[in-house]
Formats: structure tokens, sequence, C-alpha cells
């Protein structure tokens, strides 16, 4: 995707609805001494002439359909090590491998070393780490500010915010109200955004088991409330170590635009698709976004006269692409699939099992 693709959606969404124009039939659009233009054009929208529904293009699943809107800021949470960091550090390296900018906002104390290594490991070349990437520690908001600003002229096709936990209280605001949430959204993210950029803002879980039960991060609904892209609750698949991969589902929160609820299944909760990361020669790391079965390829499996060995291949295939680990017995391997809300009979699942575990 190039960078006027990037730009695209913020220059055509605006808020969703075109902009007024001064055609002969309209009202005033601008304000006084100034060529700002205020209002939605209601005559396009009667006219046919609105924009294309705003879709999201950053990070494609395996079936070339993506998670993370242009133009908005996004959100990713979950508990920590569940794999926020990889699916960001991801839409990184596929930006940077496709020609365009990435900016990372490390507020969290990754460390620079350790992300130029993990982004080499996931591929990308020196020449684009030196030339399109940028990284920052920013620690008083007086640099974030700057950044800010700098970043309508760099125009990057991605920008990591990891992680509001410490964005927020830089400004000297509370994560539980929702007034503070807003005003810092409005100075930091929300102009990140206006460059192009598919802000991916990270955030950790609520406490307590009747907000974790939830797909809301922590702290005030705000946060949800002000995004204008997709959000994530992201749950670890696979622990990710070093040599053995690891695997993480996102489930979709939010999803203002309907761009990515439209390719899951039609479920309250679905799995917009598992990030996998492979090990390879050389310290290497290969990775995808596996696009989740589709239901109605597995609902109905374990119905009388239905095809054992068909039923077993497609599960063994399901968790092969969610990353699964091969020793998980019957009901662990149902546990880590229930998102896909696969019908089967227990000795379906048995016999997946043991396929995955011994070949057989």
């Amino acid at each position: 995707m190039s960078h006027t693709d990037a730009h695209s959606g913020v220059d055509q969404i605006a808020d969703v609805l075109p902009l007024h124009n001064d055609g002969p039939s309209s009202h005033s659009s601008t304000s006084a001494g100034s060529d700002r233009i205020l209002y939605a054009d209601i005559g396009a929208i009667l006219d046919g002439r609105t924009p294309e529904p705003l879709r999201p293009t950053i990070l494609q699943r395996t079936d070339g359909h993506a998670l993370f809107y242009p133009g908005q800021v996004n959100l990713l949470h979950g508990d920590p090590e569940s794999g926020k960091t990889w699916v960001c550090l991801a839409a990184v390296a596929e930006q940077l491998a496709a020609g365009n900018r990435a900016l990372m906002i490390d507020l969290d104390h990754n460390g620079v070393v350790a992300v130029v290594g993990h982004l080499l490991k996931l591929g990308v070349d020196e020449t684009a780490l030196r030339s399109r990437f940028r990284y920052i520690d920013p620690d008083d908001r007086v640099t974030f500010d700057r950044v800010v600003e700098d970043m309508a002229d760099w125009q990057p096709s991605v920008v990591v915010v990891d992680s509001l936990g410490e964005l927020i209280p830089l400004y000297g605001a509370s994560s539980i109200s929702p007034d503070d949430v807003t005003r810092v959204h409005r100075r930091t993210l929300k102009p990140l955004a206006r460059s192009g950029a598919a802000v991916i803002a990270v955030d950790h879980l609520a406490k307590g088991e009747q907000a974790r039960g939830r797909l809301d991060p922590g702290g005030t609904l705000a946060k949800s409330r002000v995004l204008g892209g997709a959000s994530y609750r992201v749950n670890l698949a696979k622990p990710f170590a070093p040599g053995r991969g690891g695997a993480c589902k996102l489930v979709v929160a939010k999803d203002r635009h309907g761009g990515v609820r439209g390719h899951c299944d039609p479920v309250p909760k679905p799995v917009a698709g598992v990030l996998v990361l492979t090990d390879g020669e050389n310290g290497s790391v290969s990775w995808q976004v596996v696009a989740p079965a589709p239901k109605a390829a597995l609902v109905g499996a374990g119905a009388p006269g239905s095809d054992l060995e068909r039923i077993v291949e497609e599960i063994v295939a399901a968790a092969d692409r969610s990353g699964a680990p091969r020793n998980y017995g019957r009901d662990r391997l149902k546990e880590h699939l229930k998102d896909l809300h696969i019908t089967a009979s227990n000795a379906a699942w048995a016999a997946a099992a043991k396929r995955r575990k011994h070949g057989a």
C-alpha cells in the first residue's frame, strides 16, 4: 500500500461523511475568516456521491482481509505477554516491507535494541529500518507533542503507541476519568491518525473477574468510545518463546465501520485472526495472521451419518491454523478452538487430537 493509499482513508471519510462544498445550492460551509470546511455535504449524499466505506488495510490475514484501519485509532488489549507487542511489530514489518513508513512510540520501555532485533527477526531489512522506521521513548508530554507535530509531515502508515497505561499519566490524566481519557486522545492519538496512519494503541485488561469478562480494556469505557477503528482483545494461544514461536488470537471487541466483522463468523465475539510465529533458521521468525475457519464449514460435524474422516481433517486443519500446540488432548483442543463453535462428537475430537500428536 502506498503513502497515498494510507492517507486516502482520512481524506475521504471526514467522519464517514463527505464535506460540504460551496456549490450554488449550499449554505456557507466555511467559518468566518478561514478556509476551513465545517459542514458535511448533504447534497453529495443525496446525489449518491458518498465515499467508499472505510475498510481496514493494515495487517492482512492469510485470506487477504486486514485488521487495522488507516487514518483511525485502533486498540489492542490483553494480559501481559499475551502477544500484543508481537501483533504491533508484525504490522510494522508488513508496512516496511511494502515500502511505507512506521513509527513506534515505546512508553512501555521495551527498548530500542529489543524492538530492532525483533523486526530483523521478522524479516525487515536494514535499509528499511535505517530510512523508514522511527523509534522513540518519550519521557515527557513536550516530547510527545513534538512527535505528534512531526508526524503530520513525515506521514507514516502505522504508528504504535505502547501503552495507554503510560501515555495517559504522562499528561497528568487519569485512566478512570472519561474526560481525561478523551482529552488525551484528542491531543495525541487523534492527530497521529490524521497524519494518515493506522494508530495501534496498546492497553491492558481490566482488573477483577467481572470486568475481565468484558472485552473492554482497563479503566473508563471512554477508551473504547473514542476509537474510530477496531479494537481487539488479545488472548494467548501458545506462549511466545525463543526457538518455539508462539500464537495469539485477536477477538473483535469493537469495529466501528464493520470492515472486520464482515469477514468473520456472525457471533458476538468473533476471532478476527490468529497471529502465528514460527521460528526458522539462523534466528529468523516467519509470521502470518491466519484467517479463522468459517463456521459454516464445521457446523453439524457431529450429526448422524456425517463423514468422521472429513470432520477429523477439518478439526486438525483448524487447530493447525490457530497455532494450537500439537500435544493438546481432546479437552484442551476443544477449549482452544471454542471461539470457532465447532460441533463434533467426542470421538472426532479425540481422533483429531491423536492425529496431531502422533500423526496417525
